[in-house]
């Protein structure tokens, strides 16, 4: 192994380390949001792309295949749920997600943030509320 693989080794390595301390900064960043999901990172050898050795390892690292940008994973993992005292406040068990209707251009939206708000628009009857995320 010459002295430009030995550099690269380390060069890659470094990279590597410093996307995953990207996905690390983002964990801790999100800790206390609501339902936000941690994402994890996942390391991979880099293969020699020289005819006499082709397919060796041992050319360092990289997060994820350099042609695959789903090198980092979103972990879907049930969270604890909580209980407050606020009767619209919702909760889902197990897999899904609350689908929300975007005031601006209608779009529907997903969401496992089940803290809504009663809110009264121009357009909403009398005795009803909207329900609206934060």
């Amino acid at each position: 192994m010459g002295l430009n693989n030995m550099m690269f080794n380390g060069i890659s390595g470094i990279n590597s380390m410093s996307s995953n301390m990207g996905v690390l900064g983002s964990n801790i960043a999100n800790v206390n949001t609501v339902s936000y999901k941690s994402v994890h990172s996942t390391f991979y050898n880099v293969l020699t792309s020289s005819q006499e050795r082709f397919g060796e390892m041992g050319n360092g690292s990289t997060v994820g295949p350099a042609n695959d940008q789903t090198y980092v994973t979103r972990n879907f993992q049930q969270g604890s749920l909580e209980h407050t005292t606020r009767a619209t406040d919702m909760a889902i068990s197990g897999k899904g997600f609350f689908m929300v209707n975007d005031p601006q251009n209608g779009e529907i939206l997903y969401t496992r943030d089940g803290q809504f708000n009663p809110e009264v628009r121009d357009f909403t009857p009398d005795g009803f509320y909207h329900l609206v995320t934060p």
